[in-house]
């Protein structure tokens, strides 16, 4: 047959005599040897009469590729090189007519094995049981199983169960084993609790393995991005680091809370579009919330501090969503700024955490405008205000079943926060708007302009492209607090 290599690098160090025993060494003259056999035979169907080399095709994700066997372990690797592949009416390669083929590489198939080896599956392999340490102590002494089980008291068949690590070492049997062996209890105890450590370890990774579907339909992306989730691609390792995000022990308990009808969280995202990314959006704001130094809850100094966050909000200092969060948590009321998370379409939302002690409102950032925010902090406000503490608010998500009367009175209640009736109508008053009129405006209203712009553009959509108007409204982004302590 005629030969042909997958690289030159390949085919120097295999045709070269000087360099194929410096590749392989001993293996070397097999290999010389294989070689001759296929350019020696007319076709492969006539390797494939020859017991010892093994010809044999792959599978999987190495489909196309074949195999001859060198000795033990070793194979040389190769593909038919020919186009058309000559096949039989059912499809089967015609070895009969395979007359040219690529050499594509000489393989330890134990090595191998190892490189596409699992964590799991290494640590399965290296497991040793304290009972391998005692056959080889008696296998030193020479001593069988049989004598060694009477010298203990045991009967054969308890101590072969020993040895395998299907019964577990004892105080006592460490105590035995110290008499009869001459090696001291405590070696065997300590062997025993490493094993069992091993075991315990083995049964997590496969624990993990389960869960790895689990995590597909996260934005993992995203989650990585924001430091949730380590930079890398063993699922395993994503699965694990996601329960402990989320604080459960396994995917059933996180359907439970999220996607279920608990009785005790009350958040049933059944029904919606991302219940994944949805959950994401609000496990991180209640870490978001743990970081945070807040006060004990107090209704009373929330009413008074209104004013307070009015007159920031027309102030707009550089710290001004540091000082909102300040005002918040000195009335016990946890604000947080959390990102988006992709596929949740989430602009707000407000509940009761730590068994119903202390008030959240989480904010994004989706709309990056400064009369959204605004209004949205005031919806989320009055659900604290006015409503009750069982009850879980989450705005912008068409899919979240919410209370309608509650909902337009948060409305109502954010409205007037931003303007006041009699503000509004006097706004209205005007029929056309300039720069100059709304600046005058927010100065008499003590109203940030950007705010009183975003009022006039929702009823005169013409006024969405004055540039002189955009140029009073502000962006809101909260890329700076992407960042929490998990």
């Amino acid at each position: 047959m005629e030969l042909s290599y997958k690289n030159k690098k390949l085919e120097q160090s295999i045709t070269d005599d000087k360099s194929l025993i410096k590749s392989y060494g001993t293996l070397a003259k097999k290999i010389k040897q294989r070689i001759g056999q296929l350019k020696a035979a007319d076709n492969l169907s006539v390797i494939g009469k020859i017991p010892v080399i093994r010809l044999h095709p792959y599978k999987g994700d190495r489909l196309g590729e074949w195999s001859i066997d060198i000795q033990e372990n070793w194979r040389i690797c190769l593909e038919i090189d020919q186009d058309p592949l000559p096949t039989l009416d059912d499809g089967c390669v015609d070895l009969n007519k395979v007359t040219s083929i690529k050499i594509l590489s000489v393989e330890d198939l134990i090595k191998a094995k190892i490189t596409s080896m699992t964590d799991l599956e290494a640590k399965k392999l290296l497991l040793s049981t304290p009972g391998d340490t005692i056959q080889e102590s008696i296998n030193a002494t020479g001593m069988s199983q049989a004598e060694l089980a009477e010298r203990l008291g045991r009967s054969v068949s308890k101590l072969n169960e020993l040895i395998k690590g299907k019964a577990p070492i004892t105080k006592e049997t460490a105590t035995k084993l110290e008499y009869v062996l001459g090696i001291p209890a405590s070696f065997w105890l300590n062997l025993e609790r490493q094993y069992q450590d091993e075991i315990l370890e083995v049964e997590q990774m496969e624990y993990l393995e389960q869960c790895t579907e689990w995590i597909a339909s996260f934005p993992l992306l995203n989650l990585k991005k924001l430091g949730i989730l380590p930079e890398t691609t063993q699922k395993t390792e994503l699965a694990e680091s996601l329960l402990k995000f989320f604080r459960v022990a396994s995917p059933q308990q996180w359907t439970s809370i999220y996607a279920d009808r608990s009785p005790t969280f009350k958040i049933d995202l059944r029904y919606t579009a991302e219940p994944e990314a949805i959950s994401v959006w609000l496990r991180y704001g209640e870490i978001q919330a743990e970081n945070l130094a807040l006060e004990i809850f107090d209704k009373a100094k929330l009413r008074e501090s209104i004013n307070k966050i009015q007159a920031l909000s027309y102030v707009h200092p550089d710290s001004w969503l540091d000082e909102l969060q300040k005002i918040c948590a000195d009335s016990g009321v946890a604000l947080v700024y959390t990102p988006c998370i992709a596929k949740a379409s989430i602009q707000g939302a407000t509940r009761w955490i730590k068994n119903n002690t202390l008030p959240l409102i989480q904010i994004t950032d989706r709309q990056k405008d400064y009369n959204a925010f605004w209004f949205i902090f005031y919806h989320e406000l009055a659900h604290i205000l006015y409503h009750g503490k069982k009850e879980i608010f989450i705005d912008g998500l068409d899919s979240w079943v919410s209370d309608q009367e509650k909902e337009a009175q948060a409305d109502a209640f954010a409205s007037r926060m931003l303007l006041t009736e009699k503000e509004r109508n006097e706004l209205f008053h005007y029929s056309k708007f300039n720069k100059e009129l709304i600046i005058h405006l927010s100065e008499k209203f003590q109203k940030h302009p950007g705010i009183i712009v975003a009022q006039v553009q929702r009823q005169n959509n013409d006024l969405y492209n004055d540039a002189g108007l955009n140029s009073l409204k502000t962006r809101v982004a909260f890329f700076t607090y992407a960042t929490v302590i998990i």
